[in-house]
């Protein structure tokens, strides 16, 4: 049995090692706005494309504020790991302050803010079926007046929508980037210009680069394709229930999602009304559209209900961006691509130093409790002090590993609940282990027994208290309460676990008639 305890020892002693290298390697934590600085952006809210898509005339009352600040939010910091600020600055603008360092991280970032995310499936228009879509599409390019409008009209209704084609990132040797859908065949228009471009039938056989180098040796920087507006099923992002990055069988990254029950429905619908005519060989496409960009257009083989895939040229990074724009949700309106200011912002000297003195005195509690334990108790008073230092670095790494935003107030509120574990393992100690009289084992049973009971009561009361703050609090708060959930939790494995455990051993080492160590 004492082989059995030392090795106890050892392998805490081991965890302890292992968690502070761990912690070593992913230093520093990340940290918010005040306590690391960041950038500071102003965006004000597209008044314009609000009125073009709107019959009534728009006014910031008009605006879902309470819509628009968690979706940025949610754009910004969507694990909560960035600490950012989003607020409501004046009638049209919005603030965002982010704890960022770098340079590409910001950009990231913004990429992330100016897009809307709206996500529509929609059908590439074709002479078999949209031939009337198709001619008023020619007669507006004729029209000098609205050549370049983006929608198609049949009287007041949009029928038809000029959606960009988009282009992969990596570019030829050249320099001109390849075109991320195969176009040819289909009614498609030089973007700057409004008029309609005339593909030669052999580029059918060409890849999209070669297409790319065609267009750009006629001068046309960017190309629209021309699609239906009346499916009569509005398949969008609404109507996705989950979207995760995944591989398709080529190895390329893709995006994976799965449909609600009402989005089952219309995908079905919209998908089986446009299926393979057999008799003429002839594949219908189904456009899939990112803010007005077409990103796919695969061919319609069958009929799709709740789930299906995007693929396409992507890189892991834009696939990461899809996914993160998606899961994020569209915004309810649209904001200026460009900031109207952006500005480095300082850290909260005063924030820093009540963090750091939160610090010193917590740490300056803990050892002297070490200290206390150490010389009162002996063994048990070692395996206090092990499973104390055990339950700050479970907490430290999981801060770290999981990229938590650390914050003063949850520095304030970790420090505390290890503090509490320190006191919470001397009482076991003190009521487990007496340092005159030994007890006996059915006694020394008992009084484990209720002593890690009440304190794991604590430690359980505050870990529900932070699960359901996290859950139900505002996103300002979470900091506070994902470092109590942490700490809490690692408390909870090393006063129930880790700290009885080794007093039973000392006992069971040491044998019943004889003193616990």
């Amino acid at each position: 049995m004492r082989i059995v305890q030392i090795v106890c020892y050892l392998g805490i002693s081991a965890s302890v090692v292992f968690l502070t290298l761990l912690s070593i390697m992913y230093w520093p934590p990340q940290t918010d706005v005040e306590l690391a600085g960041g950038v500071r952006w102003v965006y004000e809210i597209d008044g314009e494309a609000m009125q073009a898509t709107s019959s009534e005339t728009v006014s910031p009352d008009t605006v879902d504020w309470n819509s628009l600040l968690p979706a940025l939010k949610r754009r910004v910091d969507p694990v909560v790991t960035q600490g950012c600020i989003v607020r409501r600055l004046a009638d049209w603008q919005v603030e965002i302050i982010a704890a960022v360092r770098e340079a590409e991280e910001a950009a990231r970032i913004q990429n992330r803010i100016a897009a809307a995310g709206v996500l529509e499936f929609r059908v590439v228009a074709n002479a078999l079926d949209h031939q009337s879509i198709i001619d008023r599409a020619r007669d507006q390019a004729a029209d000098a007046d609205r050549c370049q409008s983006r929608y198609v009209l049949d009287g007041d209704r949009a029928v038809g929508y000029w959606a960009r084609v988009g282009r992969q990132n990596v570019p030829s040797p050249d320099g001109i980037r390849p075109l991320s859908v195969h176009v040819v065949g289909d009614v498609i228009r030089d973007a700057s210009t409004g008029q309609l471009v005339e593909v030669p039938l052999e580029f059918a056989s060409f890849d999209e680069r070669q297409l790319a180098q065609y267009l750009a040796g006629r001068d046309i920087e960017e190309v629209e394709v021309l699609m239906a507006l009346d499916d009569g099923f509005d398949v969008t992002g609404n109507h996705l229930a989950r979207v995760a990055m995944a591989w398709d069988e080529s190895g390329h990254p893709c995006v994976n999602f799965s449909m609600t029950s009402l989005g089952t429905q219309l995908m079905a619908g919209l998908t089986s009304t446009n299926l393979p005519d057999h008799d003429r060989q002839y594949y219908r496409r189904l456009g899939i559209m990112l803010d007005g960009t077409l990103l796919s257009a695969p061919r319609v083989m069958s009929s799709i209900s709740d789930r299906g895939r995007i693929t396409g040229s992507f890189t892991e990074q834009e696939v990461e961006f899809l996914v993160g724009i998606l899961q994020a949700g569209s915004l309810p309106v649209p904001l200026q691509s460009i900031p109207v200011s952006e500005t480095v912002v300082a850290p909260d000297v005063r924030a820093a130093s009540r963090a750091a003195a939160v610090l010193w005195i917590s740490a300056a509690i803990v050892f002297i409790a070490w200290a206390a334990m150490l010389m009162r108790y002996g063994v048990c008073g070692f395996g206090g002090c092990l499973a104390s230092l055990l339950q700050i670095l479970l907490t430290l790494t999981a801060i770290l590993l999981l990229r938590v935003v650390v914050s003063h107030s949850g520095v304030l509120a970790a420090a505390i609940v290890s503090v509490l574990t320190v006191v919470g393992n001397a009482v076991i100690c003190h009521w487990t282990c007496p340092k005159k009289t030994p007890l006996e084992p059915a006694r020394f049973w008992r009084k484990l027994g209720i002593t890690t009971v009440l304190v794991a009561l604590v430690f359980g009361c505050l870990f529900l208290c932070a699960t359901l703050l996290y859950a139900l609090a505002r996103w300002s708060d979470r900091d506070v309460a994902a470092a109590v959930l942490l700490s809490s939790a690692a408390a909870l494995l090393t006063s129930l676990v880790c700290l009885p455990g080794l007093i039973a051993l000392n006992l069971a080492a040491s044998g019943t008639k004889t003193r616990i160590p």
